[in-house]
This record gives structure tokens, C-alpha cells and sequence, in this order.
């Protein structure tokens, strides 16, 4: 099912290219190539995906699964980058499974599909496949397929109770929210960090020869939203503080929508069964949320700055720490929007609707002057509204609104709690 889904996304990706190639005139539409092209994403999806199925076979909860694997294509995506931007760099790239899926451009006709990489990626898709399905096998229901390290005690009944009794995360909601989501948490703002500090640390080395390709591609320099990357603040803003905010947005979907997927499973029957009010429930899981929101930008923030200290860049302290902290009013909208949708509809439909019109905003903000779309359609996006802090400083008056707008919807989500059956 999954498969057939992944192939089901590829051709609508081809579909699309082939109507934005027709809608921009092209003197030949490129069927086959569209196609592959479409084929070729759903194979490098197909392969993480059978990746985190392996990994789940070993750890107890799908979350930490989902972190290992998203980290692994965080950490494949900059192996390549790494290694197309240093001398004698092509061996980083072969080590990575991106590499495998970039070296095939089926859209441009004097370039093509590498079938081999293709069938690289297919085979190690179906590889980790076959591998999950064996250890599977040996699972038990609830349990891992390894063998723990970790000797763990029996205990009776009472010692179990009496052990739950010490646990600081059982005193209050939001000190077991945090709990419970402490291994996603971690691997993402780890995630994040890693970016923001190999971004960083190769600014030197990428700043030059990517001024070069900007100078002569006035297309790729308007993608960048005419940061000057030939400035130190001009680069770290177009190649980290561009594509963080988005990341570290969808870090805010996943924390929230656990409070969505808790309604899902009815998972909070037995703490309502204690003496606390519906709203204060609502609140303290937001409130454990927004310790995570504030975490990844001071993360981002540090990071940034100890990788530039060490890179010799001459960046705004200021402006670094705008750029950083001004993501959280984004995180911020995202997560009361996932509120407020929870007692609506199931996490999953929440999630893909909140995160398409994430990325709709996203694309909008960062394709407005190749697509020419009007400006009034672009000042919605709350990626437009972050602006460029690294170049430009703080933009109060959007982030105030977009923070007023986030207090609105989390408003909404805890007064639908409060009226609603908890199914």
C-alpha cells in the first residue's frame, strides 16, 4: 500500500512538471523525462521509508523510529552538498543515499536518467524491506526485535507502583508530555543544530562559487530572494536561514499534533478521571510544547554562532538572534492550528492539511518572482512575514500578529475541548 501510494505521488508529480512546463510555453514538453523524474522521488522515499521500518523493528516507539531516519536524510543531504562544494569531495557523495537520487535529471534532455543509481536506490529499498519483514518476525507485540542491553529488573506489582510514585513526569500533564516526547525532541533539535553548524562552518569555502553561479543565473539569484551572498550575513541568511524556519515548523507540527493523535488513541480518559478542568489540561500540553518551540531556536541560535566564531565569519550577534528566535511566532501559528483542528478531525488529516499549507506558503514566499505571483497573495505567507532578520533585523509588527493570531486559535482548540466528548 505504502508502494502504490509512493507511486501514486510520483506520477502526480510528473503531471504537475508537465503542466508547468505547457503553462510556460515550453518548445517540448517532456512526457518520458517527467516521468522518471516522478519515479525517481518516489524511490528515494520508498528507500527512507523501508529504512524506518527496520529501524522501528529495534526501538520501542515509532517517534524515535521516524527521528533516526529523518536524521539520516538530513545527514545524507548534506554529505552530498558537502561533498559537491570541497575539493576531492566526490567520495562524501557516494556514501550517501542522496547522492543516488541526484544524479538523475530526467527533466533536462542533455543530461537524463542514471538508471543504475535508480536501480541502486530500488535495490536498497527492497533490501531494508526484506530486513524488516525478518525481524518482524521474532518480535514480540510491544517489543523489539534485538536482543536489550539492558537488564531489567522484575518487579512486583507494588514496586512498580512505588517506582511510578518517584517519577518526576507523573507530578503534572505537561512534565509527562515533555517525557514522552524527550527522544523526538532530541534528535530533531540535534538535527537542526547539525544544519545550522555545517552551513555555517562551509560558508567560506561556498560563499565564492556560489556568488559565481548567482552572478550568471539571474533565476537561481531570485530564489534566494536577493540575499547578497557575498557577504557573510547575506550567505548564512540565503543557504541556513532559509530553509531552517520551514524545518524547524514542521518540528512544531510533530510535537503538536501528539496532543491530537492522544485524543486519536483516547488517551486521556484516566487523567480527566482526576481533579483537573479540560482547559488546564489543554494548556499544560501547550505549554510543554512551547518549551520544545523555544528549545530549537536557542539551539539554532548557539549553534550558528559557535560555528562562525570558529569559521572566522563577521556576522551581527543581533540579527542572528532575531533570525533564530523569530521562527517561534511560525512554530507558534503552526502548533495552535494543530489545536485547534484536534477536536475536529484525527492528527493525520490535521498534519497533511496544516503541513500542505505549509509548504503552499513556503513555495510561495521563495518562488514569487519566478512564478509572478502578486504581492498581495505573497503577504500571506508567514515565511514572508519572517522576512530576512539575519540582513534586516527584527520584524515586530508581523511576528506580534502572527504570536495574536496563534493566541486566537489556541483559544479556539481549548474551548472546543472543553464542549466536546473526548472521542
Amino acid at each position: 500500500a505504502l508502494a502504490l501510494a509512493l507511486l501514486l505521488i510520483g506520477l502526480i508529480l510528473a503531471l504537475g512538471a508537465l503542466a508547468g512546463e505547457a503553462a510556460l510555453g515550453a518548445s517540448y514538453v517532456n512526457v518520458g523525462g517527467a516521468l522518471l523524474m516522478g519515479l525517481n522521488v518516489s524511490l528515494i522515499t520508498f528507500f527512507f521509508a523501508m529504512l524506518a521500518l527496520a529501524i522501528g523493528q529495534c526501538v520501542r516507539h515509532a517517534s524515535a523510529a521516524a527521528g533516526i531516519a529523518g536524521g539520516i536524510l538530513a545527514l545524507s543531504y548534506l554529505l552530498d552538498g558537502t561533498g559537491l562544494t570541497i575539493q576531492n569531495g566526490e567520495w562524501l557523495r557516494r556514501i550517501s543515499p542522496y547522492y543516488y537520487y541526484s544524479i538523475s535529471k530526467p527533466l533536462i534532455p542533455t543530461y537524463g536518467a542514471n538508471f543504475g543509481a535508480m536501480l541502486v536506490l530500488l535495490a536498497l529499498g527492497v533490501g531494508f524491506a526484506a530486513l524488516s519483514f525478518a525481524l518482524w518476525l521474532r518480535r514480540d507485540i510491544g517489543g523489539v526485535a534485538l536482543p536489550s542491553w539492558q537488564i531489567i529488573p522484575q518487579r512486583t506489582p507494588q514496586q512498580a507502583l512505588a517506582q511510578a510514585g518517584r517519577d518526576v513526569s507523573m507530578r503534572a500533564v505537561w512534565l509527562r508530555s515533555l517525557a514522552s516526547q524527550r527522544a523526538a525532541t532530541f534528535w530533531w533539535i540535534v538535527g537542526l543544530g547539525i544544519w545550522a553548524v555545517w552551513m555555517t562552518l562551509l560558508a567560506q569555502n561556498v560563499e565564492q562559487q556560489l556568488a559565481k553561479i548567482l552572478s550568471g543565473s539571474p533565476e537561481a539569484a531570485k530564489l534566494f530572494g536577493g540575499s547578497s551572498i557575498t557577504t557573510n550575513a547575506g550567505f548564512i541568511s540565503a543557504l541556513v536561514f532559509t530553509f531552517l524556519p520551514v524545518a524547524t515548523v514542521f518540528f512544531a507540527l510533530t510535537q503538536a499534533t501528539a496532543w491530537s493523535s492522544d485524543l486519536d488513541r483516547g488517551r486521556v480518559e484516566i487523567t480527566l478521571g482526576e481533579p483537573i478542568s479540560r482547559w488546564r489540561m489543554t494548556l499544560e500540553r501547550f505549554g510543554a510544547t512551547l518549551i520544545t518551540l523555544i528549545l530549537a531556536p536557542l539551539a539554532i541560535w548557539l549553534c550558528v554562532l559557535i560555528a562562525a566564531q570558529i569559521a572566522g565569519l563577521n556576522l551581527d550577534v543581533g540579527n542572528v538572534a532575531a533570525a533564530s528566535f523569530g521562527i517561534i511566532p511560525l512554530e507558534l501559528l503552526a502548533a495552535a492550528l494543530a489545536y485547534a483542528l484536534a477536536g475536529r478531525m484525527t492528527s493525520g488529516i490535521a498534519l497533511g492539511i496544516i503541513g500542505g499549507l505549509v509548504a503552499i506558503s513556503y513555495f510561495m514566499n521563495f518562488l514569487q518572482s519566478i512564478l509572478k505571483l502578486p504581492d498581495w497573495l505573497v503577504s500571506l505567507s508567514i515565511f514572508r512575514q519572517y522576512g530576512q532578520p539575519v540582513l534586516n533585523g527584527a520584524s515586530w509588527g508581523p511576528w506580534l500578529g502572527m504570536v495574536a493570531l496563534a493566541a486566537i486559535l489556541l483559544g479556539v482548540g481549548v474551548f472546543q475541548f472543553s464542549r466536546v466528548d473526548v472521542r
